[in-house]
Order: C-alpha cells, then sequence, then structure tokens
C-alpha cells in the first residue's frame, strides 16, 4: 500500500487530472446518451405523427415505401441537429434542408404534395418538441 507521504508531488497531480477527466468524460457520455435517447424519442413521436397524418390525409398519401424515404429524410436531420432552442431563421434552414432532400429523394412525387406534408411536419414537430 501506498503511504501519501512517499507519493510524489506529480503522480498527486496526475491522479487528481485522471479524477477529474474521468468525471467530466462520465458526465459527458451521459449527456450524450440522455441527448441521444431524447432525439430517438422526438423521432418516434415525429413518424408516428407521420403515419396518422398519411393515412389521415388523402390529398398528402404517400406510399408506404415513399413515406419510408421521407421518415428517413428527417431521421437524418433530426440526428444531426444540436438539441437546443432554435431561432427562427435556424428553424427555416432545418425544415427546407428536409424538404429539398425530399424532394431530391422522391422526385415522382408532386411538390405540391410535399409542401402540403411540410406544413403538417411543422406541426408535428413543434408538437412533439413541447411534449418532450
Amino acid at each position: 500500500m501506498l503511504d501519501s507521504r512517499t507519493w510524489s508531488s506529480k503522480h498527486r497531480h496526475s491522479f487528481l487530472a485522471l479524477t477529474v477527466a474521468a468525471f467530466v468524460f462520465g458526465s459527458s457520455f451521459a449527456a450524450l446518451a440522455d441527448e441521444s435517447a431524447l432525439r430517438k424519442e422526438i423521432i418516434q413521436c415525429i413518424n408516428q405523427g407521420l403515419d396518422v397524418n398519411n393515412t389521415e390525409n388523402e390529398d398528402m398519401h404517400l406510399t408506404s415505401l415513399e413515406l419510408k424515404f421521407f421518415k428517413d429524410v428527417v431521421d437524418k436531420e433530426v440526428m444531426k441537429e444540436p438539441l437546443k432552442p432554435h431561432t427562427e431563421d435556424e428553424q427555416k434552414q432545418f425544415f427546407k434542408d428536409i424538404e429539398d432532400a425530399a424532394k431530391k429523394k422522391l422526385p415522382e412525387v408532386p411538390t405540391e404534395k410535399i409542401d402540403k406534408i411540410m406544413i403538417e411536419l411543422k406541426k408535428i414537430a413543434a408538437r412533439c418538441t413541447q411534449e418532450l
């Protein structure tokens, strides 16, 4: 067993640095895990809202494959956005990125239909982020 008197100053500083690093990184990993879980909950909520919207609104109906592609676009954007309050411009850009990617991935879907879905997506996303 080590006697504290025999520990050099260098060892004490190294131990202290390792202890602090373990605490900071441990907290960061826990925060990342919490953030990842929250993102997944938001995505699940949005996807459920899109499913309901797809079955209830004939003029916005997508085939199951088109809906899957649209959800993939939304999921990807949600996963890369930081979880923080966004400015109005950041929100507009977020939804524009989704709309642009959806139009690129689903060229066979009329633009008017995607525009209507985007209006509903904004409502769904607002509801989901407020609930969680």
